[in-house]
């Protein structure tokens, strides 16, 4: 079920945008394992060879994604008509706020570690807000403020 629910959560992605190549939550923080590439909006003579903002919100997008799976915030119903699912994901589940900071480069020759965790959580009818810190390969980090439409 693991590599199906991350080959469904990646399906809206074209192939080379599609980052997160596995995903595990451990003491409620969820970590995946990265490779990008820069190819699909730099020449392929000149690709980016350092993790930049570009890489960053997809990835962070799609680290949210299967985070959110493993917290059961998604109808399951979806999960077995691809449109469906993805018209669901597109239309209930934004970014508010977001904060980045890098300290250094990230070498992305190889692949690299993302962690993600809900800091604080508050739902309001039927809207779950949550506040998340993230870090990737400890260079790069910051919050994002997420909104997730629970549909009845």
């Amino acid at each position: 079920m693991k590599n199906n629910l991350l080959t469904l959560f990646l399906s809206p992605y074209k192939k080379e945008t599609q980052f997160l190549q596995s995903f595990e939550i451990i003491k409620n923080k969820g970590y995946g394992t990265f490779k990008t590439t820069s190819n699909f909006y730099c020449s392929e003579n000149k690709p980016v060879e350092h993790f930049s903002a570009v890489e960053l919100q997809i990835c962070l997008n799609q680290l949210l994604y299967l985070y959110f799976a493993h917290l059961n915030l998604f109808d399951k119903s979806t999960f077995s008509n691809k449109e469906t699912f993805v018209e669901q994901l597109n239309k209930n589940n934004f970014i508010t706020e977001q904060t980045m900071h890098f300290k250094k480069p990230i070498d992305v020759s190889s692949s690299f570690q993302g962690v993600i965790e809900v800091l604080k959580s508050k739902k309001i009818k039927n809207t779950v807000f949550m506040e998340c810190l993230y870090t990737f390969e400890m260079n790069c980090y910051g919050t994002v403020k997420v909104a997730h439409i629970i549909e009845n």
